[in-house]
Parts: structure tokens; C-alpha cells; sequence
């Protein structure tokens, strides 16, 4: 079976080629970060299966690239592949003409699942997007227009791009933007120094900043050293769910012996040296090791 992976994050990209190459009868005729290119790949290529995803390199858009896949290619099977969490997602890839869609923080076997059913003539959607917590709030909590709003912040839009793009005043975004923070419990952290936040925050605000321009590693030296438990679980938690929605690589320098046991892969040193080198079979959950 011919495959096709359309993915702008290199880290990614590779995880989904090597779920791939694990399992016979599939070859991987294309791996590409862009949308576009995507679509001059099937003008000249039969392709049996496509993962897209949908935003893709140079903001080129996935699901736009759907349509015109399927105008080229009717038989050509289109799995969506997305982290985004707005509903508007799901209807849009439907819209486009995708056969399936999958979501990033899955695992996967859910994918092979997912494939071997769309390739049998099924079509696997989610009844609805995967809840996360954003803050103290629930991402059901938001509206879809927030969501849009949200979705523009990540790519690292201003206020007056967003505007722009969503054909609305700044003052709307502005509004909207003030409710999120309201729900989230934020609202009176918007104009605070970072002396002036906790320990905690301070945290996740330096690894928010870190994942502004979407680094595909990510290092860490010691991010619950000043801590007490709670904290450093409540910080834990939210990188580990940060990297199943984005795919980027974490590398962390730690003493504390059970957070490893959040790791796929540990390294452990004894005076300058490698001493041992082993993978952890299931991983924990910040709230699931000991301290």
C-alpha cells in the first residue's frame, strides 16, 4: 500500500513513518511538510493513502488540499490528522471529503486502527474533539469563536492580524480574549511581572515562551527543582499534555528518580558517565509517579 505523510513538524512527520514501517504491507512513497506539494505529488503519483495534516508548512492548508486531492485521485483514502480542538475541524474535514480523521494525542494503535478501518471503506470521526484543560478551565467551556480566536494566538498572530483574518475589530479580539482568561482564571495575571507570579506560573509561562516558534526539542534542566509537590505535578502534567498536542521531543535533566517513570526513554549518568540506558513500558502521568 502507498503512503503519503503530510506533516510540517519533522518530529512527527518521522513518528508516524516509523508506525508505518513497524507493520508490513505499507510503503511510504512520500513525506513532505507541505499541503501543496502534497497535491503536485498526486498529479504524477498514484497514492493509495494520505495522513494530512491540517496546518501544514507556510500555513498552507490541509483540508483545502483534501478537496483537491480528491478531484485528482476519487480513490484515494485521506486521513485528517490534527491536535486542533475546535469542533469547526471536524465538520470542515467532512466538508472537504475526507474519509477519516485522527487526533495527535492518540495513541498508535488507535492510527493502524484507524487506517486499517478507512482502507476496509469505513469512516472513523470522533462524535466530538478530545477535552483538555486550558488553565482552570475545560476547552468544552470555550465558545467556537473563542476557540478560532485561540487557534490564531498559537500560530502567534497579534491582535491586529486576527482582526484581519477573522474580518472583525481588534476590540472584538480583545473581548474575546479577555473571556478566556476570565474562564481560565487568568484574567489578573495580564499585566503582572514575572516576580510578581508564583513559582508555578513563572514556570509555565518560561515553557510557553520556549514553544512560541514551535521548537522540535525541548530541553529541560531541573523544572520542579523549586517546587513543592503540587506545583511540580500541576507543571509536570502541563508539558507532558503540551507535547502529545504538538509532537516536539522533551529531553530532561532531573535527580527525582520517579519522573522518570514519565519518560519513554532514560538515560541514567553516574559521575559524568552513562551507567544504563533503558525504556519504560507503560508511562505515567505526573499525578501517577511517586515524589
Amino acid at each position: 500500500m502507498r503512503v503519503m505523510i503530510v506533516e510540517d513538524q519533522t518530529m512527527i512527520r518521522s513518528l508516524l513513518e516509523s508506525y508505518f514501517r513497524a507493520e508490513d504491507g505499507y510503503r511510504i512513497v512520500a513525506s513532505i511538510p507541505g499541503a501543496k506539494q502534497a497535491v503536485e505529488v498526486c498529479r504524477t503519483s498514484s497514492v493509495d493513502l494520505i495522513l494530512m495534516d491540517v496546518q501544514t508548512e507556510n500555513r498552507e492548508n490541509g483540508l483545502t488540499a483534501v478537496r483537491q486531492i480528491k478531484a485528482i485521485q476519487p480513490k484515494s483514502k485521506i486521513i485528517v490528522v490534527t491536535s486542533l480542538i475546535d469542533c469547526a475541524v471536524l465538520d470542515e474535514a467532512k466538508r472537504a471529503g475526507a474519509d477519516s480523521l485522527w487526533y495527535k494525542d492518540s495513541t498508535q494503535k488507535r492510527l493502524m486502527d484507524v487506517v486499517r478501518q478507512t482502507m476496509a471503506g469505513e469512516h472513523i470521526f470522533p462524535d466530538a474533539p478530545p477535552t483538555v484543560e486550558i488553565g482552570m478551565a475545560k476547552s468544552t467551556e470555550f465558545t467556537k469563536t473563542e476557540l478560532k480566536v485561540l487557534r490564531h494566538l498559537m500560530r502567534g498572530l497579534s491582535y491586529t492580524r486576527i482582526a484581519a483574518e477573522m474580518g472583525c475589530e481588534m476590540s472584538t479580539v480583545k473581548f474575546h480574549v479577555a473571556n478566556m482568561l476570565q474562564k481560565t482564571g487568568l484574567e489578573n495575571k495580564l499585566h503582572k511581572f514575572p516576580s510578581e507570579l508564583s513559582g508555578g506560573e513563572q514556570q509555565r509561562v518560561s515553557v510557553a515562551r520556549a514553544l512560541a516558534k514551535r521548537p522540535e526539542v525541548l530541553f529541560l534542566d531541573e523544572p520542579t527543582g523549586a517546587l513543592d509537590e503540587d506545583t511540580g505535578r500541576q507543571v509536570l502534567q502541563y508539558i507532558s499534555e503540551l507535547q502529545k498536542e504538538y509532537g516536539f521531543t522533551i529531553i530532561m535533566v532531573t535527580h527525582n528518580l520517579n519522573i522518570a517513570e514519565m519518560a519513554k526513554t532514560v538515560i541514567r549518568m553516574n559521575n559524568g558517565k552513562v551507567s544504563e540506558v533503558y525504556t519504560t513500558q507503560t508511562q505515567k502521568t505526573a499525578y501517577e509517579i511517586g515524589w
